[in-house]
């Protein structure tokens, strides 16, 4: 599937959308969306049954990443682990994420670790 084409369905095809705000370590605050598409089908794959995921923010870029796998869960799933990678990365950097209308902080890891974690948590 070109990316073109992809870009262009990416919108109709979006099923998860989260709105945050991201603290930079120089102390502005930069809305951010994480949009992640339905994996849907490349039927221009050689290969059957390879799907595709888009995946778009604002933090990582401005054009969708696409994230192919062997079916739907695969490309979904690979798709979340990219979003995770990056969330770590700008965390690294100093980066802190927060809800888009609040000034609680973002526990994106809840996600992904299914318990509240915090930074003594992370310590241990």
């Amino acid at each position: 599937m070109n990316e073109s084409a992809q870009t262009d369905s990416f919108d109709s095809q979006e099923f998860m959308v989260e709105r945050l705000r991201a603290l930079q370590p120089d102390g502005t605050l930069m809305d951010i969306a994480i949009r992640v598409g339905k994996p849907v089908e490349d039927t221009a794959s050689p290969h059957p049954g390879t799907f595709v995921c888009a995946v778009r923010s604002n933090l990582i870029s401005p054009s969708p990443r696409l994230v192919y796998g062997v079916g739907p869960l695969q490309s979904m799933h690979l798709a979340m682990m990219f979003l995770r990678v990056h969330l770590e990365l700008e965390e690294s950097r100093g980066v802190q994420y927060f809800w888009q209308d609040q000034d609680v902080r973002f526990d994106w890891r809840s996600f992904w670790y299914g318990e509240k974690t915090t930074l003594d948590h992370l310590r241990k």
